[in-house]
């Protein structure tokens, strides 16, 4: 590799994580989501994880998320057992390994290099993307992934080759639900493009026909080894998880366009959106003139990539529960097609010097995106707080000698402490005989129980009868109260010095 590409990947390396290095330990921002699932999920990705690591304990049937997430939680296993658990080691862990895979794309060619210093600016800038970069989630790696997967299969034009391009892109969108199952409708990605690029691409219509037929063979092949290696085994609890994930989420047929315009509305055209939302209108449209121009770029490949991507993507409008974090794989493609249309504008001007729209156009773009990126980069950071991070720091002065702290807030505020931790939601997990059954050290809870969907209150019980003593503390809009349970006290062991 050239000792200038060098240069330039690890500038846009350093950028890309040092950006992020102010958010590393702060809450998610209170405008992130109206879900608490920004804040919670973090802890419950990696609670099971965490209780092998702590305790050896992996036991599956205590929360939802490793049957969900198997690859996510394997992935952490090391960095946690290495560098020890605590919120900062996940986030950094999945920030440095999707920069990485970011950088293995824009390391191809001068073409990528380019690709990715426009993205800097237009999507990994933008305000959700850019958040979501820093929380041990599943989603912004899956996300990446599928980006990984669409660029192997846009270079593999350039060869003759087409088993090991088939595989490997194959491999990598496969991966991307390995991370989280509810990425599995991500297979249709890679063989919607290459039926496109069989009609759009006639002198390759041979190799791309054979690229289609290995590509569906190989996404069919680990569509296989997940059943056979982790549903098979898991089965009962498997589709009792996903049995409450996919009740009731979409939308009935007469209230769907209604739906449809609510999302749109109150999503795409807030604050922070609409004019991302509108500016990929116009380059979309933009996109669609310039794949019909003759081009050595691969901008024609890329566009319906992407655009396959997007409309895949699209049935999550259809949602009736529809956190931000659902839509970060909508929001990226979306920024990648801006950008492709801005870096194809940038080379028809070299070409057509005496367009002066096409001089202007990308330029003024990208001072857009810089100016409104940065403002909202600006404004998170005067926003930051840092709830978590001192629950966890109050938490990690006891020693809990092996006895839970439970309750749906529970795993992201005991990373410190090393705490055996798992939720707790009515009719779903751990909401029976709570005290008896798990004798917790501490149970974790909103004011109003809002975060089990009132687990005890709907059953009669005042959990505060319950508890030693209680503590109150606030996370962005949530109020909720740490219970010291009685009995525990015992449990209750400072060991801060």
């Amino acid at each position: 590799m050239a000792k200038s590409k060098i240069i330039v990947l690890s500038i846009i390396g350093f950028i890309a994580i040092s950006m992020q290095i102010p958010f590393l330990t702060s809450d998610p921002d209170v405008n992130i989501s109206e879900s608490r699932g920004a804040n919670t999920d973090e802890g419950l990705n990696t609670c099971q994880i965490r209780n092998l690591v702590n305790h050896n304990d992996l036991t599956l049937d205590k929360s939802d998320n490793f049957v969900k997430t198997p690859l996510f939680g394997m992935i952490l296993f090391l960095p946690i057992k290495i560098f020890g658990s605590n919120l900062l080691t996940g986030r950094l862990s999945i920030l440095i390994l999707s920069v990485f895979l970011c950088l293995i794309i824009y390391s191809r060619n001068k073409y990528w290099i380019f690709f990715g210093l426009i993205s800097m600016i237009t999507v990994y800038s933008e305000y959700y993307i850019f958040h979501f970069f820093h929380f041990c989630l599943a989603e912004i790696l899956s996300t990446v992934l599928i980006f990984l997967s669409l660029f192997i299969l846009v270079e593999s034009r350039k060869y003759q080759s087409t088993i090991q391009p088939s595989f490997i892109s194959s491999s990598i969108i496969s991966l991307s639900y390995f991370l989280k199952i509810q990425f599995l409708y991500t297979i249709l990605i890679l063989p919607m493009s290459i039926v496109f690029y069989i009609l759009v691409d006639k002198k390759r219509k041979k190799k791309w026909t054979k690229q289609l037929i290995y590509t569906f063979l190989f996404l069919i092949l680990y569509v296989i080894i997940y059943y056979t290696s982790w549903y098979l085994p898991n089965k009962k609890l498997f589709d009792y998880v996903m049995l409450d994930q996919t009740s009731n989420r979409f939308i009935d047929i007469p209230n769907l366009i209604p739906h449809i315009k609510f999302v749109i509305n109150s999503i795409f055209y807030n604050s922070y959106l609409k004019y991302f939302t509108l500016s990929f209108y116009i380059f979309f449209v933009i996109g669609i003139i310039y794949s019909f121009k003759s081009s050595t770029t691969p901008f024609r490949f890329l566009f319906i990539g992407f655009s396959f991507w997007i409309l895949i993507e699209l049935h999550k409008l259809s949602m009736t529960y529809l956190p931000t974090r659902y839509l970060i794989s909508l929001f990226f493609p979306m920024g990648l097609i801006i950008s492709s249309v801005l870096l194809e504008t940038f080379l028809l001007r070299a070409r057509y010097k005496y367009s002066q729209l096409l001089k202007v156009i990308p330029v003024l773009a990208l001072i857009f995106f810089l100016i409104s990126n940065g403002l909202d980069y600006s404004s998170s950071y005067k926003r930051r707080t840092f709830s978590i991070e001192k629950i966890n720091d109050y938490l990690s002065r006891y020693n809990f000698h092996g006895k839970p702290v439970i309750g749906a807030w529970a795993p992201s505020l005991s990373w410190k402490s090393e705490a055996i931790s798992y939720p707790i939601w009515k009719d779903y997990f751990n909401d029976e005989s709570v005290i008896e059954k798990h004798k917790p050290a501490i149970i974790i809870a909103e004011i109003d129980e809002e975060d089990s969907n009132q687990a005890f209150l709907s059953k009669g019980i005042n959990i505060d009868n319950y508890a030693d003593s209680i503590k109150y503390f606030t996370i962005n809009k949530w109020k909720i109260k740490l219970l010291w349970i009685k009995n525990s006290t015992s449990n209750r062991v400072d060991i801060s010095y």
